[in-house]
């Protein structure tokens, strides 16, 4: 991968390439999936691990196996001289002391695969309390709450459940409490003057086990752990002198898109799927900013 092979698109032939495709693949689909246990809690004591809960225990060893042989081949690569820098070189693996992580740390660092696709949107699970002064709610059943409620699209679902309750509206999804807020003004309030009450993310099986246990920056409940996430992205990554180092890379991938359309078009007029081709623009840069930059060949 670090000699000069792209990670993602439909060019990728070789086996690490194909391996990087299906976690991706399977990120996506395992994020997207409803997991019952989410939203019904119940005990695990003795209890077998459902079919979609021995999927991500599979995916995890799958993601273990690629970020190690990223690293082996990182390592590998910081032996030649003309090897050129990247994000894994400068920043990442060193610690808040300045020191040179060891390398052993080195596949906990590579966190980022798993949040380029994830994305949660439920609010945090129902604590066993009274809380008082909910906003206006629909009849809820027992056990489910308002699942029932819910109607393909889900966005004209709750439109309409808010025109009816008002602007903010209180649900349950089983077991989760789930605000719905639909003013733009009270929106702001919530992410301007309470932001930090809803920085905390939900306790949800895929964090367990496609995120180490919650503690990526995306499900990373806020505190001094997320903070110091957020300082390291913050520097590291969206710097801007940093996004400036690599620059080129970005150059190089919208290059060999326009490269790529052409040669496409050179012989008869297709149409073209623009999205996916970002998408792979956009994988592809990523991870070349991570594990190293692509030599010519």
């Amino acid at each position: 991968m670090i000699a000069g092979k792209h990670y993602y698109g439909k060019d990728v032939m070789d086996q690490e390439g194909e391996l990087f495709q299906d976690i991706i693949k399977e990120i996506e689909a395992l994020f997207g999936s409803t997991n019952l246990n989410d939203h019904f809690p119940v005990p695990q004591w003795g209890i077998t691990k459902d079919r979609l809960e021995k999927r991500m225990l599979r995916l995890r060893k799958k993601m273990g196996r690629f970020l190690q042989n990223l690293n082996e081949e990182h390592w590998k690569a910081c032996n030649d001289s003309s090897s050129s820098a990247n994000l894994s070189d400068d920043g990442l693996y060193r610690g808040w002391s300045g020191q040179a992580s060891d390398r052993s740390n080195i596949r906990g660092d590579l966190v980022l695969l798993p949040e380029i696709v994830g994305e949660i949107e439920i609010s945090s699970p129902n604590k066993i309390q009274l809380i008082r002064n909910l906003p206006p709610s629909p009849l809820d059943l027992p056990i489910i709450g308002h699942l029932y409620l819910l109607k393909e699209p889900v966005h004209r679902t709750l439109h309409q459940l808010s025109e009816k309750h008002g602007h903010i509206l209180f649900l349950k999804f089983g077991a989760r409490n789930v605000p719905v807020v639909s003013s733009p003004t009270a929106v702001e309030e919530c992410f301007t003057k309470n932001d930090i009450i809803f920085a905390n993310r939900p306790q949800l099986l895929a964090g367990k086990h496609l995120n180490y246990n919650y503690t990526t920056i995306g499900l990373s409940s806020y505190g001094d752990h997320w903070r110091n996430l957020r300082r390291l992205t913050t520097i590291e990554l969206f710097s801007t002198s940093r996004l400036a180092t690599f620059s080129g890379i970005r150059e190089q991938e919208v290059r060999q898109l326009l490269k790529q359309l052409f040669q496409d078009s050179s012989t008869s007029s297709i149409r073209v799927k623009l999205g996916t081709r970002l998408v792979d623009i956009s994988f592809n840069s990523m991870l070349r900013m991570i594990a190293g930059d692509v030599k010519d060949e």
